[in-house]
Parts: C-alpha cells; sequence; structure tokens
C-alpha cells in the first residue's frame, strides 16, 4: 500500500528534524556518558529480528509537527546485566533488576531526545514514564505505515537496538463522552464553572480511573464540550490492551 500525500510530507518532514538526523549520536553519547563505552552505533534494516527478550517503550509527541514518536529499546540477558554491573558495580541481578536498569537508560536516552526536539520541534509531550513490553505485546503491535528507523549501539560486553517509529498525530478536539483510554490531553479539564479546579492536567495519558473522572464529568456538563487530545500510537494501543 503506498502511502497517502499526507503521509508522504510527513515523513519529509520528520526526516528533516536534527534529532532525527543525529540520533546515532545523540544515543552514543548517552551511552558514553553512562560509563558503558567506547559505543559504536550505526543504522540497522528494518527487517532485524528484536534484540533478545528485555524490551522498553517510550513515547514522545510533538504536538507542533502533528507526529507521535515511539521508541522502542531492546537488549538480551547478557547486555542487560552489562548495563546493570557498570550501574550498581554488583554482579548478580534477577529480571525485575534489569527490566529496570533498561528502563532507567531508556529514560536517560529519551531525556537527551527531548532536549534535542525541543530545540527543533518546539513543545514535547512525554505522557507516560518508560513502559516494559514482553515480546508476545511486541509481536502483537500493528504499526501500519510509518517512518521508522532501527539503530544498533555496541559497546565492550553489550548490544542495544533503537526503534523509531513516528505517526501523523494531529490533535483533534472530541466530545467528553467520547474520550478513550490512553488518549492524551493537550489542555487541562476543568470543571465549566470553576476553571480553577483541574481534574485532569494537560499533557497526561487517561488511565482508567481519569477517564472515570472525565465520563463522570460529561454527565454534569452541556452538551456538546469537547477537549482537545492526541489519539495514541498502535503501539501504544497495543501496550495499553485497546
Amino acid at each position: 500500500m503506498l502511502p497517502s500525500s499526507g503521509e508522504t510530507s510527513f515523513q519529509q518532514m520528520l526526516a528533516t528534524l536534527r534529532p532525527v538526523l543525529e540520533l546515532n549520536r545523540l544515543v552514543a553519547g548517552v551511552l558514553d556518558d553512562m560509563g558503558l563505552g567506547p559505543v559504536v552505533a550505526s543504522d540497522a534494516s528494518a527487517e532485524t529480528p528484536p534484540a533478545g527478550d528485555f524490551h522498553v517503550l517510550h513515547f514522545l509527541l510533538l504536538p507542533n509537527k502533528e507526529a507521535w514518536c515511539d521508541f522502542l529499546l531492546e537488549t538480551d540477558r547478557d547486555s542487560a546485566l552489562k548495563i546493570y554491573q557498570t550501574l550498581s558495580g554488583e554482579t548478580n541481578a534477577g529480571d525485575a533488576d534489569l527490566h529496570d536498569v533498561l528502563r532507567e537508560t531508556m529514560n536517560m536516552i529519551h531525556g537527551s531526545l527531548k532536549i534535542a526536539f525541543k530545540r527543533d520541534a518546539g513543545e514535547v509531550i512525554v505522557p507516560v514514564v518508560p513502559q516494559s513490553i514482553t515480546t508476545e505485546k511486541l509481536h502483537e503491535a500493528a504499526p501500519g505505515y510509518s517512518l521508522q528507523s532501527r539503530h544498533v549501539f555496541a559497546a565492550p560486553g553489550l548490544v542495544l537496538r533503537l526503534t523509531m517509529i513516528a505517526h501523523l498525530a494531529p490533535v483533534a478536539r472530541r466530545p467528553l463522552d467520547q474520550l478513550h483510554l490512553s488518549q492524551v490531553l493537550v489542555e487541562p479539564l476543568a470543571s465549566d464553572g470553576n476553571s480553577e479546579l483541574v481534574l485532569v492536567k494537560r499533557h497526561t495519558m487517561l488511565n482508567q480511573r481519569m477517564l472515570d473522572k472525565v465520563h463522570n464529568l460529561a454527565e454534569c456538563e452541556p452538551a456538546g464540550r469537547t477537549l482537545p487530545v492526541i489519539e495514541p500510537s498502535p503501539m501504544a494501543s497495543v501496550v495499553f490492551d485497546l
């Protein structure tokens, strides 16, 4: 299936962003600063199979560019253990420890990317913390047509793979009673009669507890009230069981 003209323009726009062009350098710099270097970065084939059983997903939204970016960090147990040993000084670790250290690694990478994207694309939204994802969930993900790049980072005793999947995600206004899980609020949700009473903060990804607040408010508010939101990516939909 060929991309539409809108998708083609979206790809062309993202391909000009400096953080996209410099992703290898930015991520390698973070890993070097973590004491994992020297790090050698290279582009990977889109067909490269998943790298082991440890996968962490993080999201970065660029509302000014109408983009939702998924970042997927993958590695095997030996590499995760090497990172854990380097950062903690301890030799033994369980799987929970390794998932924790990979999420922390993703958090540090993501922080560098957030700063870089903010310089180039303006406002950046980070709606949730890094999420561990099972291999089974990863296989369920069907991102559809998207700009995708894969990068391999090799250092003594470890190999990491980072995949970027970007989706066209324009801001759209939706009625309160039609909001659903994992949509991201662009504006805070406050009571119509009291703007200072914020029920859900801006840039929040809706979970079930927050969604219940939204729907309860919809029953009391004037009909037709809407809120600007960003729809979740297909990968986010799989992770959060939509």
